[in-house]
């Protein structure tokens, strides 16, 4: 079992990975593109909502400015997003806002892991920490089942 500020640093490796992989996608089949940009917005969906139900609650009162932040990060995210959804793969501006989101979601991970990783190590126990990514990992889950 792993604690969620692992799982949490997977998760964000596996987007900007993914995210930089469809950046390479210039010139080619967009149907791909689509195709691999939807994956890779679900997960990161799921992602958002298991920090945001599991991670951040515990955290509210002690870092209660970065946590705000960091939900509003999503919100931006997610916006943008959408608007990608709506935009053909094959439109010029399609890697442009995939930029976008890649530098809002680059930020974003420099602060969680940072400023708020550390809070939660000095709040929460090993034990805490484990039986959060459980909860954490069924959270995504539930999003992937569409639950």
């Amino acid at each position: 079992m792993s604690d969620i500020l692992k799982l949490i640093e997977e998760d964000h490796k596996k987007t900007m990975k993914g995210i930089e992989e469809l950046e390479e996608t210039k010139g080619k089949e967009t149907a791909a593109r689509k195709k691999t940009w939807t994956m890779l917005e679900r997960d990161l969906l799921a992602h958002m909502k298991g920090e945001e139900e599991i991670l951040y609650p515990g955290l509210q009162g002690d870092i209660e400015d970065k946590i705000l932040e960091a939900i509003e990060e999503h919100q931006l995210v997610k916006m943008a997003s959408s608007v990608l959804n709506e935009t053909s793969a094959d439109d010029k501006r399609w890697l442009a806002k995939l930029k976008v989101i890649k530098e809002n979601i680059e930020h974003h991970v420099e602060e969680e892991e940072d400023e708020i990783f550390d809070a939660a190590k000095e709040k929460f126990s090993k034990d805490k920490l484990d039986e959060m990514g459980k909860r954490f990992e069924e959270v995504k889950k539930k999003m992937h089942a569409g639950k």
